[in-house]
């Protein structure tokens, strides 16, 4: 598929060691990438991570999720580095550490006809990569997760073929929803299942609030989402808000993203000048 938008972010973050929060800006890069293919085919690119010459105790820290979709049907490819703190104290022990190899969990799944299949590997490299290296990274995972032994499951009815076409099934209908001035309560009443990999989640809008932001020295049109993921197998929750433009070149995309990963860490999105 043809690349048909780009939006670069920069991070910030904030962790809480004891009661706190200590905030620091500028640590890290996102980049939104929105495809085409022929007919209705759509596709989404979503990379972020902490920069280690930026961020604190040289964090380094990123994943990447790439999705095809075309119908009901679609294919993904994901990575995150390894490293998975519970605590503030874990993840600094982790960063003080000398580097070392590089550690990746990564899934490709497919989803046709009803059905998902992936397959996952533990990929280690010689040295450490970083956000800026996702080239390099995806290139030794697709080696590594094609020659995992493959897994599948049965879809829920109507289930999305992945996470970021789910999220941006919502935006779309809570920017219409707002340009029309429908009732909140309507927009947000849809709860879209989705099947990321070899899970299923539910997602839904918990706010919808009509707002103006500032952006580029101008003040837009936005809308303010706030989302809830549900994971079906063990009622887990997750939540996160995604500020949106809601007219002209920006209708849509987001200029903002919030989200809280751990009780103690929180990171932040924000959309750069073109």
């Amino acid at each position: 598929m043809r690349p048909v938008m780009t939006h670069r972010y920069k991070m910030s973050g904030s962790v809480r060691p004891l009661l706190f929060w200590i905030g620091k800006d500028d640590i890290g890069i996102a980049r939104i990438v929105w495809r085409r293919g022929d007919g209705a085919a759509i596709g989404y690119e979503f990379l972020v991570g902490t920069d280690p010459a930026k961020a604190p105790r040289s964090l380094n820290r990123w994943g990447y999720i790439a999705e095809d979709i075309e119908g009901a049907d679609g294919s993904i490819l994901a990575l995150m580095t390894g490293a998975d703190e519970a605590t503030y104290n874990e993840a600094a022990s982790n960063s003080s550490r000398p580097p070392g190899a590089g550690d990746f969990r990564a899934i490709q799944a497919h989803v046709e006809r009803g059905a998902a299949t992936w397959q996952t590997a533990r990929v280690s490299t010689p040295s450490p990569l970083t956000v800026r290296d996702v080239d390099a990274a995806l290139e030794r995972i697709r080696h590594e997760t094609a020659a995992a032994p493959s897994r599948g499951m049965s879809l829920p009815s109507g289930a999305r073929p992945g996470f970021l076409t789910a999220v941006a099934e919502l935006i779309d209908l809570a920017v219409t929803g707002v340009n029309r001035k429908a009732d909140t309560r309507e927009l947000l009443r849809p709860r879209v299942q989705y099947v990321f990999g070899q899970g299923a989640y539910e997602i839904h809008l918990r706010e919808v609030e009509s707002l103006r932001a500032d952006y580029d020295g101008r003040v837009i049109s936005a809308v303010r989402t706030a989302f809830e993921i549900r994971t079906l197998a063990t009622d887990a929750r997750t939540r996160f808000e995604i500020t949106s433009g809601s007219d002209g070149d920006l209708s849509g995309v987001p200029v903002a993203i919030s989200w809280q990963p751990r009780w103690w860490l929180r990171v932040e999105l924000s959309l750069e000048s073109k």
